[in-house]
């Protein structure tokens, strides 16, 4: 078999992998199965789902890991066509464990809408998700220490 030829050969088996059955469209159960919100649709105005946002980070945030080597991030995790659904339920998973455990406990389509409906204030609009919030400590205290020495 000829270099060319063991290239394509190559090329093809590596796109039948890239492209698994793992992938799909957007399917409407999901969003209330996975705690999804829509974020984009199709360019032409049409109804296809082209964007896909999690309703927890929207809502929480990430959960902090105890002993992390590295602060959780602050934005809202979004997927984009094609979905990988099992990619979406790890992260949920793995980013929001407690509220995923209190959230699968729900039956209702009604009582899981409800449960980010619930939350006072979105993380996303809060304060936290735009600063991080020990910086935002150290400079109110390196603020009211200068006050005190320059004033005297």
């Amino acid at each position: 078999m000829s270099y060319k030829r063991h290239c394509l050969l190559f090329y093809v088996v590596l796109l039948h992998f890239m492209s698994s059955n793992r992938a799909s469209e957007y399917v409407k159960d999901n969003d209330v199965r996975l705690g999804l919100r829509v974020s984009t649709r199709a360019a032409n105005g049409g109804p296809q789902v082209t964007g896909l946002q999690c309703r927890f980070c929207i809502a929480f945030g990430r959960e902090e890991k105890v002993g992390a080597k590295r602060q959780a991030l602050t934005a809202v995790q979004g997927w984009m066509c094609p979905f990988h659904y099992d990619n979406i339920e790890s992260h949920v998973s793995g980013q929001h464990p407690t509220k995923w455990v209190e959230y699968k406990r729900f039956d209702s389509i009604v009582e899981r809408q409800a449960f980010f409906d619930d939350v006072p204030v979105a993380f996303k609009n809060s304060i936290k998700a735009h600063f991080h919030l020990h910086l935002l400590v150290l400079s109110v205290k390196s603020y009211s220490t200068s006050r005190r020495t320059s004033s005297t």
